[in-house]
């Protein structure tokens, strides 16, 4: 994360000739949470977190969190954006002012998962971002135009083979970043090899 920082940093540097100091001061630094010390932490252990927006959020203290249940129907320790987004009376209004303890990640293994199926959301990773694509009308059961599955990371088809680029990523909510362990690392430079030459 840090390094993903310090890049960002350089670029807008780079590119708007900005002081880096005063972007680096105005940038909170928030630790990476991933997405199975979320699970963990579900009320079941003294601790209340949520994830919505890709920030994890200790709710501990908040009554409306008792014992990790909000109004019988969202649990702690669950990644929430949709619900408190769409679903939700008061959406965001009631995490103000809510400690962050970090920002959501997940791996690989965590990603697959959220393939849509056995009662999980669908979720897909770009460009380093996790989105839920869940309630996309393009996203059913899942899947996307019969060549794209949930519980992915799409960098390469998106931006090398879609029609429509990143532009329909603004239409889903982006949910936590993707970490990578060196075996993953490998797996897609293979993966992107070998589209490279199919598509040449």
């Amino acid at each position: 994360m840090k390094a993903l920082m310090v890049f960002l940093l350089l670029a807008v540097t780079m590119i708007f000739s900005i002081d880096p100091k005063i972007i680096e001061e105005s940038i909170p630094s928030y630790p990476l949470i991933s997405y199975q010390t979320l699970k963990q932490n579900d009320g079941k252990n003294g601790k209340v977190w949520v994830a919505v927006g890709g920030f994890v959020y200790d709710l501990t203290e908040s009554d409306a969190w008792y014992k990790g249940t909000h109004m019988g129907q969202h649990d702690a320790g669950e990644e929430l954006t949709y619900e408190i987004l769409k679903q939700s009376p008061h959406g965001l209004v009631k995490l103000d002012g809510k400690k962050i303890v970090g920002i959501l990640a997940f791996t690989m293994d965590d990603l697959k998962k959220f393939n849509e199926k056995n009662g999980n959301k669908a979720y897909v990773a770009v460009n380093g971002i996790v989105y839920d694509v869940t309630h996309s009308k393009a996203w059913r059961n899942g899947e996307h135009m019969g060549r794209h599955s949930a519980g992915s990371e799409l960098t390469h088809e998106i931006l090398k083979l879609s029609p429509h680029g990143l532009s329909k990523l603004s239409n889903v909510y982006p949910v936590g970043v993707l970490v990578f362990t060196l075996d993953d690392l490998k797996k897609l430079l293979r993966k992107e090899r070998k589209e490279s030459l199919r598509s040449s």
